[in-house]
C-alpha cells in the first residue's frame, strides 16, 4: 500500500516573532544540519573507537522573505543589533513547524527546535530592470548551536 502525506500550513518563530512574507516559488524556510553527529577512527590492526560529536547538533536555518515585509525588517533589526553589540544582542531561540497529514486525515508536527543561535549571514541588494523577481528577496541566515527535531 502506498504512504500519502500532505503537507501545509508552516510556522517559523524567532524570538517570539512570527515570521511570514515568505518570498514566493522558493525553498523559503531550509534547515541544514552539516556536520555528523558521530565520528569513528579505525586503527591498521582493526581496533575501532565511535566518538559522540556535538558539533552535530549545529545547523543553519536559511529564510528568504520579500524584502521590506515585517519579517525583513525584523531579521534586519537582529543583524543591527548584533553588528552594534555582539555580546549585549544575545542569542536566537525559534521554532518551525511543518504539519504534516496522511490520506485518514490524521495530523502530526515536524517541529524543530533552535536554541543559541546568531546571525552569520544576509543577502545584498540587486538592481535589474530585466524583470529579475529576487531583488525582491532577502535572505538571512542563523547558525544555531542546538537544532533538535520531534515528530508530535
Amino acid at each position: 500500500m502506498s504512504l500519502y502525506v500532505l503537507t501545509g500550513d508552516d510556522s517559523l518563530i524567532i524570538d517570539g516573532f512570527p515570521l511570514s512574507n515568505f518570498f514566493a516559488g522558493t525553498d523559503y524556510v531550509t534547515i541544514d544540519l552539516p556536520n555528523d553527529s558521530a565520528s569513528l577512527d579505525t586503527s591498521k590492526d582493526g581496533n575501532s573507537v565511535w566518538s559522540d560529536n556535538q558539533e552535530g547538533n549545529n545547523g543553519d536555518l536559511t529564510m528568504k522573505l520579500m524584502a521590506g515585509s515585517g519579517g525583513d525588517i525584523f531579521c534586519n533589526g537582529l543583524v543591527v543589533n548584533q553588528k552594534q553589540d555582539f555580546v549585549a544582542s544575545g542569542l536566537r531561540e525559534g521554532i518551525f513547524k511543518k504539519r504534516l497529514g496522511d490520506e485518514n486525515g490524521n495530523v502530526k508536527y515536524d517541529t524543530y527546535t533552535l536554541e543559541g543561535g546568531k546571525m552569520i549571514n544576509y543577502s545584498g541588494g540587486i538592481g535589474d530592470a530585466k524583470g529579475n523577481t529576487e531583488q525582491g528577496m532577502k535572505t538571512y541566515v542563523i547558525r544555531f548551536a542546538k537544532i533538535d527535531r520531534a515528530v508530535l
